[in-house]
């Protein structure tokens, strides 16, 4: 994964799983992924160290990657919209059907 797609999935994490953090790794969360501030930027915000912003954004990162591992809701959402994808270029029945169950039974 490069630069960019992992910027991108942190945000979707963050999107997903950004209410499971403190309110704390939140808000440095977001200033660095959301407002793009450098973590010198956010130390000064915070009142903290570069090193406690960086030690945040890791802790921080990894939780979500582990809140994604355990509870799949992003790879979820893929696998429905390829689904929506699918009926939009052949309705037909079973498709739909298929959708349905994903939707019940959390899949």
């Amino acid at each position: 994964m490069d630069k960019l797609q992992e910027f991108t999935y942190t945000n979707m994490l963050i999107e997903k799983y950004g209410s499971l953090l403190t309110e704390a790794q939140l808000n440095i969360m977001e200033q660095y992924y959301c407002y793009n501030l450098s973590l010198s930027e956010i130390a000064d915000n915070n009142e903290i160290s570069r090193n406690a912003v960086l030690d945040c954004i890791k802790k921080s990162t990894h939780k979500l990657n582990m809140y994604e591992e355990k509870l799949g809701l992003l790879k979820k959402d893929e696998e429905i919209l390829k689904q929506i994808e699918k009926i939009k270029e052949n309705p037909n029945e079973k498709a739909i059907l298929k959708l349905e169950r994903m939707i019940k039974d959390g899949i």
